[in-house]
């Protein structure tokens, strides 16, 4: 058991890279070399970041952190003259945001309403939500000009309304007249100053420019670049092959451009495109803890430095038939150099609200695996797997996921 307990220790701490930022021309990112337990501010150019280099420490600002109990820097937030870090306390889920002289300049901020950065480089606070409630800080141009906006998600809906930002920072309703509200399921996306509806197999902008979307769950979408026609998404999609998140160029009215194909056991951790149009991602895996890639605006190919295999673990997709002869599928998951003909089985069920059941970037996988142990991963109806397909059927025939399965 120790030695389990060993390994999932060393796995957790295995390299972590966030997507970067540009700022002034240098690129700001938070980077955990191998071994460490938190992750640092850290600073680089392009071609160091290309190289798989996460260039300099930021002295005064990893100085700072390392005395703070229970912080955790866990994202950045930028403008075109400014970066600032926001941190989060591991004891009580709250945020803090610290300035580049190492100073906390906000404190105890509510997750479910974070911080932001206007385009104008201000902090902007945003109320505390309501219960049920999810906020947001953007911009959009209304007439030419940049006008803040609150975003309010709430039981499904989301509504975009016109604000305004008081000299403290905070941020305040200036209208109850929303600017958008999602109807009819329709999903909202918020990409830099631009908001997209998703509605009938398309993304849509306020001026009225249509990206033709393929089938599947949004997980992430750039702002477009002010030189490139096209924008950046990511897309979760699940096949016979099993689930796999696909990176892809979309383009007013035409069809959209396949970039890569994450295989089931990467997960996209990381999404963020700078002013050149270079999306930058953080593709992450249970063995290898996260890595640092990129997708040029020209080429539009995608440029990696994961070339390792030690560790390797393997995800084979499968069927079972159920009593009512549906095919449920499940994953496999188990290391080839370790598996035995009698190795230990981990099953997870998870079949309720249309929430997927995949292997995930965690490090108790790669030590099971290693132990000589197989994960199954099934999933079963009212999963998210097969979007709107499984959960009405878990629906109709309201099924307990477990005796399903079994």
């Amino acid at each position: 058991m120790s030695n389990f307990l060993g390994e999932i220790r060393r796995f957790s701490r295995l390299k972590q890279w966030s997507a970067p930022v540009l700022v002034e021309g240098q690129y700001f990112h938070l980077f955990r070399p191998e071994g460490m337990f938190a992750s640092e501010l850290w600073q680089g150019q392009e071609e160091q970041l290309l190289a798989g280099d996460p260039g300099e420490l930021v002295a005064q600002v990893n100085s700072t952190l390392a005395s703070l109990p229970n912080q955790r820097a866990v994202g950045l937030l930028a403008s075109e003259h400014r970066v600032l870090i926001c941190l989060r306390n591991t004891a009580d889920e709250r945020l803090s945001v610290m300035n580049m002289a190492g100073e906390i300049i906000a404190a105890a901020l509510s997750p479910l309403a974070p911080p932001a950065l206007s385009s104008a480089g201000e902090l902007v606070l945003l109320p505390p939500p309501a219960r049920g409630e999810r906020l947001r800080y953007t911009e959009v141009r209304v007439d030419g000009t940049l006008q803040p906006c609150l975003v309010r998600m709430s039981g499904g809906e989301t509504t975009i309304i016109e604000a305004e930002v008081d000299a403290t920072g905070q941020l305040r309703a200036r209208t109850q007249e929303p600017l958008l509200v999602s109807k009819n399921g329709e999903k909202i996306w918020l990409a830099g100053e631009k908001i997209f509806s998703v509605s009938g197999g398309s993304l849509l902008d306020l001026a009225g420019f249509s990206y033709p979307v393929p089938d599947g769950k949004i997980l992430a979408v750039s702002a477009p670049c002010a030189s490139n026609s096209h924008i950046f998404i990511a897309v979760r999609q699940c096949d016979e092959t099993g689930p796999s998140t696909r990176i892809l160029a979309l383009f007013p009215g035409r069809n959209p451009q396949l970039i890569a194909e994450l295989p089931t056991g990467v997960k996209l951790r990381g999404f963020s495109a700078d002013e050149s149009g270079r999306l930058w991602l953080t593709l992450a895996e249970a063995s290898r803890g996260s890595n640092l890639a990129s997708v040029d605006s020209e080429s539009l190919e995608l440029q990696s430095q994961c070339t390792d295999t030690e560790g390797e673990i393997i995800y084979e997709q499968h069927t079972v038939r159920s009593d009512d002869g549906q095919s449920i599928p499940y994953i496999l998951a188990f290391s080839p150099e370790h598996r035995r003909d009698n190795s230990p089985l981990l099953l997870t069920v998870y079949g309720g609200f249309g929430i997927e059941n995949a292997p995930d970037a965690e490090p108790t996988l790669p030590a099971w695996a290693k132990a000589g142990g197989i994960m199954v991963f099934a999933q079963v109806r009212c999963g998210s797997e097969k979007e709107k397909t499984g959960i009405e059927r878990g629906k109709e025939h309201q099924r307990c996921a477990l005796s399903m399965m079994f």
